[in-house]
């Protein structure tokens, strides 16, 4: 749809242009969908850029509210130039039968002249201060996701936000999200849920490396070596690549449904988790294999 903007007196695709909170666009009833225990969810739309238009959710629960911003752009920047832009039309016809006519057979990108309202813009800039964030990730030039290295670009906050829908590699300090997962939000905090146990997640790396996920804590004496290439983290045993920055070692546990234990660093050895839910250590050998149940070290880490 094309649109003539009473205020800007510009051409506008509407579903871009305008927020929710708009009533030139969208009606003055925001649709607040209510259930039981006091949740409210609610639909929104100024802080998600997608190309396509597309939603994001706000779910509130008493004094917590939780976002989830869906499949998107999260950058400053972006947001600025798409609100700010006077873009020029490129008409196939005089203006005169353009606005005379109802139907246009055409690319809808040569017609708008401003892709975002102010008032869209300052409501992306202000939706994110409202709660936690689950919010999408990529690791390089992703059109729809938020690439790791601009992060720094957005107004998420670290530790208020858990990354998803990553790429099957990627070494991040700030917090992963997995499905088998059970967060919880206290304060501004998350937490997870493992075994009826709460714990903080106060790792200073997640790192997913093929449908296993880790988690690092700093050790000066530790063996794996946290560096910066391009913008992007990366673990190393051996030396770093050329042209990166070495930040810091780490000590690295592998994350088995929120319970972590010691990388293993010997070829011929895994972890099983038992059908009691204990985790064994198997090592193989030329005769068969040989296992043991192995503490669990994620109540030690929490209290770093």
């Amino acid at each position: 749809m094309l649109f003539k903007d009473p205020e800007y007196n510009e051409w506008v695709e509407p579903d871009s242009f305008y927020s929710f909170s708009s009533t030139v666009f969208y009606e003055e009833e925001r649709n607040t969908y209510h259930i039981a225990n006091h949740f409210t969810i609610d639909a929104i739309k100024s802080p998600v850029w997608h190309g396509i238009p597309t939603i994001g959710i706000k779910i509130k629960k008493d004094a917590q509210t939780l976002i989830f911003s869906s499949d998107t752009v999260n950058d400053v920047h972006l947001w600025k130039q798409l609100h700010s832009e006077k873009r020029t039309q490129t008409l196939p016809m005089k203006r005169k039968e353009f606005e005379s006519l109802s139907v246009i057979y055409g690319d809808i990108n040569d017609y708008i002249e401003r892709i975002w309202s102010e008032r869209r813009y300052r409501e992306a800039v202000k939706v994110f201060h409202e709660g936690n964030v689950i919010h999408d990730v990529s690791d390089l030039q992703s059109v729809v996701h938020t690439d790791y290295k601009y992060l720094k670009n957005t107004l998420l906050e670290q530790n208020r936000t858990l990354l998803t829908h990553g790429p099957d590699m990627i070494t991040s300090e700030w917090m992963l999200a997995d499905t088998e997962k059970s967060f919880m939000i206290k304060g501004e905090q998350f937490f997870e849920i493992v075994d009826d146990n709460v714990y903080p997640m106060n790792a200073d790396i997640y790192h997913k490396d093929q449908g296993k996920y880790f988690v690092g804590y700093r050790n000066r004496n530790g063996i794996y070596t946290v560096y910066e290439k391009d913008g992007l983290l990366g673990l190393t045993k051996e030396d770093i690549p050329d042209h990166a920055r070495q930040l810091y070692r780490i000590d690295l546990y592998e994350d088995i449904g929120g319970r972590y234990f010691p990388r293993i660093e010997d070829t011929n050895a895994r972890y099983y988790v038992r059908t009691d839910g204990t985790v064994e250590l198997l090592e193989y050998e030329a005769n068969g294999s040989r296992g043991h149940v192995v503490e669990c070290h994620r109540k030690k880490l929490s209290e770093k």
